[in-house]
């Protein structure tokens, strides 16, 4: 797998690292991981529960929902997309925005690409003429077939980076949009970047944007930002194809986030995911996420 490219980059409010580190794959977990194994939010999206059981639940798309919380002040918000609701109903089959806040301050944003920036040439017109999204809404009896294919996909479309593919040259970003707060500065090119938290100036933010050249998304590439606040918190989140979807323009047309949680305190975590993976008591909000009737 060859990752295109990181060097140094230079922000208003981020201090750029001498050496940007390798990001590293985390080992294989067991067939049955401890609570603080990795743990990825996928596709529709999917997590897993305690005992390793594939667990859809769905988002909303009008507010951000609070994924993970971690003492002194770590929280994961995302947004869901596209709108499927009706009425009162807003809630959507992926991750469409990445919220990062620490210390009540919002650090990073992540969304990607317009649909028709990703679209090669040949695809744009028939999208921009209207075609919808072809899944069905009888949601029961679609549910299954999407988690298990979401489920056999979601290693295989994991973006790890080895540090021997990592070469030396910037590549400028295709697919996915970042931007630092509260400068409100965009991440246009790969690079390690190290983050200063106002509220928190003890607490170091590390991102590490690459560029995997083998992967394709229409016209972009898929690309990934690996995440560490201080010593105890480490995610990944990367763009990632519609695979659910037989067409390409279909695929490419709804594009979005995925996430995987490297490194967190099982011990002090609290929210949805959580919750969903068996540190915390299931609360109302959590199940009603589980329902694409009764989304929070």
């Amino acid at each position: 797998m060859l990752l295109v490219a990181f060097v140094v980059g230079s922000l208003s409010g981020i201090s750029p690292s001498a050496v940007a580190p390798p990001y590293a794959p985390p080992s294989t977990p067991p067939s049955a991981p401890p609570p603080s194994a990795p743990q990825s939010v996928t596709g529709d999206p999917i997590t897993e529960d305690p005992k390793g059981r594939k667990v859809r639940f769905f988002l909303r798309t009008d507010s951000a929902t609070s994924l993970i919380k971690q003492p002194p002040g770590i929280e994961v918000a995302v947004v869901g997309g596209p709108d499927v609701g009706k009425g009162d109903m807003h809630r959507g089959d992926w991750v469409q925005l990445f919220r990062l806040l620490v210390g009540g301050q919002l650090i990073l944003e992540a969304t990607v690409r317009s649909s028709v920036e990703l679209l090669p040439a040949s695809l744009v017109g028939p999208y921009t003429r209207g075609r919808h999204l072809k899944e069905g809404r009888d949601e029961e009896r679609n549910t299954a077939n999407t988690m298990e294919k979401a489920a056999r996909e979601a290693d295989d479309n994991t973006p790890l980076a080895a540090a021997e593919d990592l070469p030396a040259s910037a590549a400028r970003l295709s697919s996915l949009n970042l931007t630092i707060f509260p400068v409100g500065e965009t991440i246009r090119k790969t690079g390690s970047f190290d983050i200063h938290v106002q509220n928190m100036p003890t607490l170091p933010v590390n991102v590490v944007v690459s560029q995997m050249a083998d992967k394709r998304i229409g016209t972009g590439h898929v690309e990934t930002a690996a995440i560490k606040v201080g010593e105890s918190f480490e995610m990944v989140l990367w763009t990632a194809k519609a695979h659910k979807f037989e067409a390409e323009l279909d695929q490419i047309a709804y594009t979005h986030l995925d996430l995987k949680m490297l490194k967190y305190d099982r011990k002090t975590v609290t929210g949805a995911l959580p919750e969903m993976w068996g540190l915390q008591p299931m609360g109302e909000a959590a199940k009603a996420m589980l329902s694409p009737h009764a989304v929070a």
